[in-house]
């Protein structure tokens, strides 16, 4: 049986649901089958509708203050020490609730009070309503903490990056996502698991421990689990490359002519997962981590074929590279470059090898000499 708490919860969850716009006729019917289970079920969503309805009567009787001096409730919360950003990337009003419930509605009520006085406009009613808000208090932002991705509640967060862009995203949970160019996760965390879907691009994860909640990366075929570890994703088609810096991962991966596979990798491992299954290499962790430099601003290249490291350069810049001469495609190349200093690089190979170079408006275009 469930407590107070849990079903109050619930409750929080029907009525930040109800208030959607994509509420449907299943939704109805789930949430009267929920009230008609139980007298405690109907009880704590009756007070939670109260105590949402006496918030904003609270603001209602402030009405008479100059427009502006005192914000609404959805625009202070936004703005209070009591919720922090979780990212630059992050939706519209996503926060997470970084004191109690109680405190955040006292301040909020503190704040609409002292404003009223000072602009004399002090309504009797205002004052009535301590009593209610305070009992209220914990429903009221419980409510709001849904709508807002507070942890404990199933949360699904879209992130994306433009072309040259890279951006480390906080999870809930503690964990990080940093995404490279051009990519695209969905974030999703419940009691029972953390799951970010790789829609395209490449991210590197930072996994907080957490032993009862697996961190599930999904990348086409391939599913990467962690418990606490780091490592990157790289998507590209149907293949998946994942390199490990720290702890260890599973990579489990199942094509369309063969069985499903599963495959523990280590800290130093590379695992290219596509239509032959999960290839692993060794390699030393210094190689691997230089894979990982786009995460600084530079790609780093060891005796690379030029068609290699110009695709590569190719991901972080609209104006791309062209290899005319296929002559060229084989010359190696090292050394470390800026992600967006494309003209740098050009400038280097047309010094150093055989190279002219032809620029125009969206093209840089690569021939031998």
């Amino acid at each position: 049986m469930r407590n107070h708490r849990q079903i109050e919860q619930v409750a929080a969850a029907w009525l930040a649901r109800r208030d959607r716009e994509d509420w449907s006729e299943a939704d109805d019917a789930g949430l009267s089958a929920w009230l008609s289970a139980s007298t405690a079920h109907r009880v704590a969503f009756l007070r939670l509708e109260t105590a949402w309805g006496e918030t904003g009567r609270l603001k209602a009787l402030a009405a008479g203050l100059p427009a502006g001096a005192v914000p609404g409730l959805g625009q202070w919360w936004s703005r209070s020490p009591f919720f922090s950003h979780r990212s630059a990337a992050s939706a519209p009003g996503e926060r997470v609730l970084r004191h109690s419930a109680t405190d955040a509605v006292t301040e909020y009520r503190a704040t609409l009070l002292a404003e009223a006085r000072a602009a004399g406009t002090v309504r009797p009613g205002m004052l009535a309503l301590r009593k209610v808000l305070r009992s209220a208090a914990a429903a009221v932002l419980l409510t709001t903490a849904i709508g807002f991705g507070w942890i404990g509640w199933p949360h699904d967060s879209s992130y994306r990056t433009a072309v040259g862009g890279v951006e480390a995203v906080p999870i809930q949970d503690g964990s990080t996502v940093t995404l490279n160019t051009d990519s695209g996760i969905r974030v999703a965390v419940t009691e029972t698991e953390r799951r970010v879907d790789l829609e395209k691009g490449e991210a590197f994860f930072e996994v907080a421990k957490d032993p009862k909640r697996p961190f599930v990366v999904r990348a086409g075929a391939a599913r990467i689990i962690a418990v606490g570890t780091k490592f990157s994703v790289r998507r590209e088609a149907d293949d998946v490359r994942v390199i490990v810096t720290e702890g260890r991962v599973r990579v489990e991966h199942a094509g369309p002519r063969q069985r499903a596979q599963t495959t523990l990798i280590s800290a130093g491992s590379v695992a290219l997962a596509g239509e032959s299954g999960v290839l692993v290499e060794d390699r030393a962790l210094a190689e691997v981590v230089d894979r990982l430099s786009w995460r600084h601003g530079f790609v780093i290249f060891h005796d690379t074929p030029l068609a290699d490291a110009v695709a590569e350069f190719n991901r972080y810049n609209t104006r791309q590279i062209v290899i005319e001469n296929g002559a060229l495609e084989s010359i190696r190349i090292g050394g470390t470059f800026r992600t967006g200093n494309v003209e740098a690089f050009v400038r280097l190979l047309s010094e150093g090898f055989p190279i002219t170079v032809d620029e125009s408006e969206d093209r840089i275009i690569l021939s031998h000499q």
